[in-house]
């Protein structure tokens, strides 16, 4: 299992990098604890 975690700047971002997540090899599950800062 992966997990993301920190901060992004857009939904876009978000679902980018859980997008490269699933591409990865070996990768079987993601959770992603990503939020969103829509200030920057």
């Amino acid at each position: 299992m992966v997990t993301l975690s920190g901060t992004v700047h857009s939904l876009y971002q978000k679902d980018e990098c859980g997008r490269i997540a699933w591409n990865a090899p070996g990768v079987e599950a993601v959770k992603s604890e990503l939020e969103i800062d829509y200030a920057y």
